[in-house]
């Protein structure tokens, strides 16, 4: 079968690249290795491009690296143990192979060491003539520009945003990996840790940090005044925050897209009385990790809001998924009516299960971002964000390009969603008014 045989049996991919990458950094997230192993051999059935994929172990940068390395030694070894197989340099069936013999799989950096200095990297060159062409796994190309990208949510919530940025860069001309390096930085909701990974960046050279968290762009200012910061759609007053000094000439090495449009937290709430007329006491739903900036002159004006339309409003608190339970149980106690949730890397991470929990208690619920109703929300008032990081990678073009961050006007969307979920709302028992259907843009049947 020679080395055709084993990229064949081992490391032929089928294709749904997105779907790949959403998994490894998955595992690459898992403390245990046994976990990252069966990932990984579940993962080898999914589709993919082998090239693709230790392209990804190279933009993932540090431990997740280590994480990928030992998995994949591991799917190679076991390959190597197939009777069917041979391995590079005539390597008997059954026996281990140099690239894998020796490896720690209990030591993250000993398993990377192993995998790096074995014949993948080195004699097993051969092994991957078939694959597309071996990524580059060590040091990048000379003059090839990175770029750090900080996702508050989870790397699975994240997905779309990484696949709009990178659309957006191949738009300009950018291909990963040959024109452009990418180091993808998703904090899992936990925003406390925003400036350690603009640290690691910074480290690392980033040439521009993308993000559309409005802590790590606190973080990111704080940690540098020249490093050109791209906001992908936060959800604060950037100049409130103090991070420009106007959208028009922001000043200073921060631009990009902000979602601060004051009417749209109000918006959400008119739209969810119109559906829901009878809804006369309302939770807003707010994910601390947001960051104090956004969340203390947001609770006044949404709870202005709601009382100017004749609503009783709530303000319910979590910056953990654990509180979530306990959360939708003070609503209930409270007799709350709806429900409209602030997005946040908690709340949109753990998308699916916010919207079970409001259809469990019965609450026809609100959102900014369309994740939501695509899970099962109600319906929601707002922007997809995905686009927003399709945007920024203009502003990436730009600033690599020489254009100072000081000269490029924060932008502001203008056009709006709204996504009505029928489904939800037939099993709530709710007619959503023709008055809100006219103003879909989607209608989720």
């Amino acid at each position: 079968m020679g080395h055709q045989g084993l990229t064949s049996r081992t490391v032929q991919w089928a294709g749904a690249l997105p779907a790949v990458r959403s998994a490894i950094r998955q595992l690459a997230a898992d403390d245990d290795l046994s976990v990252q192993a069966k990932k990984f051999a579940e993962l080898r059935h999914q589709g993919g491009d082998l090239s693709a994929v230790l392209k990804t172990q190279q933009a993932l940068g540090g431990r997740g690296q280590d994480a990928i390395a030992v998995a994949l030694g591991r799917a190679l070894d076991e390959a190597s143990r197939d009777p069917r197989v041979t391995v590079p340099g005539g390597t008997a069936a059954n026996s281990r192979p140099a690239y894998t013999r020796g490896m720690r799989v209990s030591a993250l950096g000993s398993g990377r060491r192993h995998f790096l200095q074995g014949g993948l990297a080195l004699a097993g060159i051969s092994l991957l003539s078939g694959c597309g062409g071996l990524p580059f796994l060590g040091r990048p190309p000379a003059n090839v520009p990175r770029i750090g990208v900080v996702s508050g949510v989870s790397s699975e919530a994240a997905a779309p945003h990484f696949e709009a940025l990178r659309e957006g860069l191949r738009e300009h001309g950018y291909e990963e990996g040959r024109d452009i390096l990418i180091e993808w930085r998703p904090l899992d909701g936990r925003t406390e840790r925003a400036s350690e990974v603009i640290d690691e960046l910074l480290r690392l050279g980033a040439a521009a940090i993308v993000t559309g968290n409005p802590v790590a762009v606190e973080a990111a200012k704080r940690a540098t005044s020249t490093v050109p910061i791209i906001m992908a759609g936060v959800f604060v007053d950037p100049v409130e925050q103090g991070v420009i000094a106007s959208f028009n000439r922001p000043g200073g090495n921060v631009t990009g897209l902000s979602l601060s449009v004051p009417t749209l937290g109000a918006k959400r709430l008119q739209l969810l009385k119109e559906a829901v007329p009878a809804a006369d006491r309302i939770a807003i739903l707010w994910d601390r990790t947001l960051g104090e900036a956004t969340i203390a002159p947001g609770v006044p004006q949404q709870e202005q809001a709601g009382r100017s339309l004749g609503m009783e409003v709530r303000s319910v608190f979590i910056e953990r998924a654990e509180e979530l339970e306990s959360a939708f149980e003070a609503m209930r106690r409270d007799g709350v009516a709806a429900l409209s949730v602030a997005d946040g890397p908690v709340t949109l991470t753990h998308a699916k299960r916010v919207t079970d929990l409001a259809l469990q208690h019965r609450l026809p619920s609100s959102y900014l971002s369309p994740v939501f109703v695509r899970a099962g929300g109600l319906m929601n008032y707002g922007v997809d964000q995905a686009d927003l990081y399709r945007r920024a990678a203009g502003y990436v073009h730009k600033v690599l390009q020489g254009v100072a961050p000081a000269d490029l006007p924060v932008e502001q969307p203008t056009k709006f969603e709204i996504v009505v979920n029928l489904k939800t709302a037939q099993a709530l028992g709710l007619t959503i008014p023709a008055s809100v259907l006219a103003q879909a843009t989607e209608i989720i049947e």
